[in-house]
């Protein structure tokens, strides 16, 4: 989190508790007079960089997981929050385009278009003169669903406070898609109106936005109505927006609490959200969801503190100092991107520290140092080595250790069969055949299975490696499927990969009795 000129990191603790985790000299984790005179956004990318903007206004550094700021100037933009999603950095900016969200490349930080949000234009003079409707809160969910808040620093009653849940596609940043709200006041209007939220007024600040697992919507804002002394409050939402409760923190509240809180995060962990408290609150307070109700401070509050933002950054170490591993990845294409922190071990965070190397004897990839990915342009004979090292020392997040990873592509179509059917009097059922010839980006390999129940048991049938296959005469119903494979360009390593047809069935069926089918002797008058 952010506040004073410095970045704080805190480590969550099992316990429910935080420790703050500091450089070897004993200052914050990025301290005052390091570069950042205002620090405002953080967000975190897949290699664990993390992005903090110098003020509000900009520009956005880049920052290693060790607190070393790479490069103060990455992006040339300000803003209010920034989250980063595969290969990009969203940035939902300030000052006179603050209806937009833009991206940026993780590679050098180039602008990639923007989309924009629609539902009001603010004329309040009360920070931005003719600014358009500001949005400050930006969530991004990692199926690429974002959530957004607008109306911060417009506190008038004659404007629109609006949230925003979507998921843009690449083109859309491209176009300047225009997404309108899903919920909003109406000018003139109360912003909520539900339990909980009698008194407060049409004089709304909207600041952070969060959502839970379940997609329940949390949101902080203020109330500001002149002559009255500010009130902080959280709001939940259903996946409809309908509000279905809140809590607030009335200012001056001695137990300090999440007063003047702005920036919001959930914690699956723990079940708790997680707030950046004002100047007067808790440094990080917490509230339950399922009660709406303060549930203590994960960390007090701070001399001098004014925290804007506040994330949940992952990190992660190798369980192994020194690990080899093989992986083929299925369903890839000539042109895919493949980040390398995402091939590595399964625990969904990246590795703090280390540096990225390509084995110069790699084949049908293209390694790009500058954002640790790779463009596959042979599958079929693509074939790659890198090596990820670390030598450790003091302030370091992991030990020493040493990574390899061996990757290699397939891809294999799936299979569409035929020859569900009735066969009479325990007869030999007709081939079961593939609609149409299988594709894959190597040689294609069959395997027929079989099981007596349609969605499980399936075991492979001996000698059934080709396109079709006979099935053999049956007393009960069968169910057959095909799977194809695909071994990767990697002749050194194993791994393949396939996809698997749907069942056909084969049905025993009695046509004629048993004795008499067919008569020996016909009598004739």
């Amino acid at each position: 989190m952010t506040n004073g000129g410095c970045v704080h990191k805190f480590r969550l603790n099992p316990n429910n508790t935080a420790t703050e985790i500091k450089q070897p000299s004993g200052s914050s984790w990025v301290p005052t007079g390091a570069g950042l005179p205002k620090p405002h956004g953080l967000g975190q990318d897949l290699n664990g960089n993390l992005y903090v903007g110098q003020t509000e206004n900009g520009p956005i550094a880049k920052i290693r997981c060790d607190g070393t700021i790479v490069n103060p100037n990455f992006i040339n933009d300000g803003g209010f929050n920034f989250v980063s999603k595969d290969g990009h950095v969203y940035v939902n900016t300030s000052g006179a385009n603050g209806d937009r969200i833009n991206r940026y490349a993780l590679c050098d930080g180039s602008f990639q278009g923007y989309i924009t949000l629609g539902g009001g234009i603010s004329t309040d003079p009360y920070v931005y003169d003719t600014e358009k409707m500001v949005d400050w809160g930006l969530e991004i969910d990692p199926d690429g669903t974002f959530y957004v808040s607008a109306g911060f620093n417009v506190v008038r009653t004659d404007k629109d406070t609006h949230l925003y849940r979507f998921r843009p596609q690449d083109s859309d940043f491209i176009n300047h898609t225009n997404y309108n709200p899903n919920k909003s006041t109406g000018v003139g209007r109360t912003f909520v109106e539900g339990p909980g939220t009698s008194g407060i007024s049409n004089r709304v600040d909207v600041w952070g936005i969060t959502h839970d697992r379940s997609g329940n919507i949390y949101l902080v804002l203020h109330d500001v109505e002149p002559g009255v002394d500010v009130e902080t409050w959280v709001l939940k939402f259903d996946t409809n927006f309908n509000l279905v409760g809140s809590v607030m923190e009335p200012n001056g509240s001695p137990t300090g609490g999440f007063e003047g809180a702005r920036g919001i995060v959930y914690y699956p962990g723990w079940n708790r959200l997680l707030l950046a408290g004002g100047p007067d609150g808790d440094c990080i307070a917490m509230i339950d969801p399922t009660t709406m109700s303060y549930a203590g401070a994960l960390q007090g509050n701070m001399p001098g503190q004014d925290p804007k933002t506040l994330r949940i950054a992952s990190e992660a170490c190798p369980v192994e100092l020194n690990t080899n591993a093989e992986t083929t990845l299925c369903g890839v294409r000539a042109g895919d991107r493949v980040f390398l922190q995402n091939i590595v071990g399964s625990c969904q965070a990246p590795i703090c520290g280390g540096t990225w190397t390509a084995d110069p004897g790699n084949i049908g990839i293209d390694f790009q140092e500058c954002d640790l990915s790779f463009t596959v342009r042979n599958v079929a004979t693509g074939c790659g080595r890198f090596t990820l090292t670390h030598m450790g020392g003091t302030g370091a997040s992991c030990g020493p250790f040493s990574v390899i990873v061996n990757v290699d592509f397939a891809f294999v179509e799936r299979p569409v069969i035929t020859g569900t059917q009735s066969v009479c009097d325990s007869r030999t059922p007709t081939p079961l055949t593939i609609s149409s010839p299988v594709t894959g980006s190597n040689t294609v390999r069959y395997q027929w299975q079989k099981s007596t129940t349609a969605g499980s048991g399936y075991t492979d049938i001996a000698g059934a490696t080709s396109s079709s296959y006979t099935p053999a005469v049956t007393a009960q119903t069968t169910y057959y499927q095909l799977v194809a494979s695909v071994e990767g360009g990697c002749t050194n390593l194993t791994g393949r990969c396939s996809q698997t047809s749907d069942f056909v069935t084969v049905t025993p069926e009695a046509c004629c009795p048993a004795v008499n089918c067919f008569p020996t002797q016909v009598n004739r008058n």
